[in-house]
Formats: C-alpha cells, structure tokens, sequence
C-alpha cells in the first residue's frame, strides 16, 4: 500500500476539513497528502509518512518509527536480512527458537523472582530477549514465504506433518 493510501484512509474517518482544522494546517495540503504525487498529472505532495522514511534512510536510524509504534501502543521489530531464494531448513532453525524462548523465560523467570517489583533493567531485558524472538520468528516466516515454489511446499509439507499444499 502507498503512503498516500495509508493517509487517505486514516483522513476519510474523520475528514479533510477536520484533520487540516485540529492538525492547524490548510486543507488542501492534507488533500495532497492523500493524492499520488507519481505521473505527469499527480498532484500529490511528500506527506509526513514520507518525510519520517525518507529521514530514517538518510540517517540509518529507525527511532522515529520506533516512537511512533510506541506511541500507538506497539513496538517495532525489524524483519531480519535474508538471502533471497536461501533455502529454509525447519530443523535447522529449531534449536535456535528453542534457545531464544528459553532465555526468554530465563529472563522472565528471573524478573519476576520475589515480592518486589520487576527492576527497570530486567524489563529492558525481557523486551530485548522477546524482539529477538520475534525478529527469528519473522525471519522464519519471510524466508518460507521467498522461497521458490518447491522449497515453499517442501517448507508447507514439513510444517503440516508432510502434506503437501498448493
């Protein structure tokens, strides 16, 4: 999905005229926020989505995307690096997930140990353990999704106790 698609979505639950009015800016300019700005007739603009990638590409540094998600309740986890067309091999990446959830719940059984609170160190901790795992997770899924066509069964087969699907 396009960035002026994402804005044109979240604009048209509320309005044009309500966004421009409470954000303090013309209404025209959050018209073009939702309109494309590729062609010899667009008339869109760089909308804030853009401006926030574009700054996290030039500077290397997903902090800004990183508050946002904590802002609206999340958390980012990048998807890791892969090869494209790197074959996936179930029982090769299954002591690594076992080896994450278990520090995982070392780490969780650790911070909750005793009566006092959890220490701001140990949530750090276990936040850093759980995007870790699910970044393996993520990276397990893309993978499987990359694959060719046959390495894909192959990957569908093993995971539904070797049926193969289309």
């Amino acid at each position: 999905m396009k960035t002026y698609e994402i804005l044109r979505q979240a604009v048209e639950r509320v309005g044009a005229k309500q966004v421009a009015w409470k954000m303090h800016l013309s209404k025209s300019l959050v018209y073009k926020w939702c309109q494309s700005k590729e062609g010899p007739d667009a008339s869109g603009t760089e909308n804030p989505l853009d401006r926030v990638w574009r700054l996290c590409e030039l500077t290397g540094d997903h902090t800004p995307i990183t508050w946002l998600c904590e802002q609206a309740g999340g958390y980012f986890t990048e998807n890791p690096r892969s090869t494209p067309g790197e074959p996936l091999n179930a029982l090769s990446v299954t002591p690594a997930v076992l080896g994450q959830f278990s520090r995982l719940l070392r780490v969780l059984s650790d911070g909750l140990h005793g009566p006092e609170q959890m220490s701001d160190r140990a949530a750090a901790t276990i936040r850093r353990e759980w995007e870790g795992l699910k970044r393996l997770l993520e990276g397990i899924v893309a993978a499987s999704e990359s694959q060719s066509a046959g390495h894909g069964l192959e990957w569908r087969a093993h995971a539904l106790g070797g049926r193969k699907t289309a």
